[in-house]
């Protein structure tokens, strides 16, 4: 799922960001910052059912997430600016990234941030058989 956020830079003035969470968003994430993104992310799940940021700020405030979110948005903004993740997408280049944003705006997004992602991981698939009937024996 591609999506594109608004953010606010150093400067104050806003600009348009692509995010694409795919299939290889949690192997990039283990290339580029050495952690398993399904580990850091489980605490996440708990971001799925919240309405507004302030709250999703405080959870992941609480549950050391606000790394994680930050380095996930840059994985999906590389991703959908189609980087070259072997060379373009280091720990210098993710600070350079970074460093571009007011303050808070990745985290004022991180609702989402996270929204992307845990859209990505969801199913369209219906299942095609019912259950088998458990018997009493």
């Amino acid at each position: 799922m591609i999506s594109t956020l608004t953010l606010t830079m150093n400067d104050g003035t806003s600009k348009a960001f692509n995010f694409l969470a795919t299939g290889t968003t949690a192997t990039r994430f283990r290339m580029i910052f050495g952690r398993d993104l399904m580990m850091s992310i489980t605490p996440m799940t708990k971001l799925a059912d919240v309405e507004n940021n302030d709250e999703a700020f405080q959870i992941a405030a609480e549950c050391g997430l606000i790394d994680v979110v930050q380095q996930l948005g840059y994985v999906m903004n590389k991703q959908a600016e189609k980087a070259d993740m072997n060379t373009e997408a280091t720990i210098e280049d993710y600070l350079e990234w970074l460093d571009q944003f007011d303050s808070f705006t990745l985290l004022n997004h991180s609702l989402e941030i996270i929204s992307v992602y845990l859209s990505n991981r969801s199913t369209t698939s219906t299942q095609k058989k019912r259950p088998a009937r458990q018997s009493g024996k």
